[in-house]
């Protein structure tokens, strides 16, 4: 698993109490740069149109945290299990799992 987009990553970094970086930090990922634009979930409606505007990634933390730091990688794996919302009375990937087995072992 892994977090793929710039909402999950903050979602992750906001959990982790990370640190926002000084605006002269140079990040890893070339793409994110102290003005850089990012959209943070999927911005289209139901329809397709865009309706949400990108926002600015900086001065956050810088993701390559995850991909580097064997805690960071396997904790964020362990949040994104319990954040997914499996639209089933709110119930998350992990909540989900523990009452299909107890059905099939009851």
């Amino acid at each position: 698993m892994q977090l793929t987009r710039a909402d999950l990553y903050e979602l992750y970094g906001v959990h982790r109490q990370f640190p926002n970086l000084p605006l002269t930090h140079v990040y890893v990922d070339s793409r994110i740069t102290q003005t850089s634009t990012h959209f943070f979930g999927d911005p289209r409606d139901r329809a397709g149109a865009v309706v949400r505007a990108p926002r600015v990634w900086a001065p956050r933390f810088d993701p390559d945290v995850v991909a580097t730091d064997d805690f960071s990688a396997n904790d964020s794996e362990g949040f994104f299990w319990v954040l997914k919302n499996t639209g089933c009375r709110l119930l998350n990937i992990n909540r989900q799992a523990f009452h299909a087995t107890r059905r099939e072992t009851t």
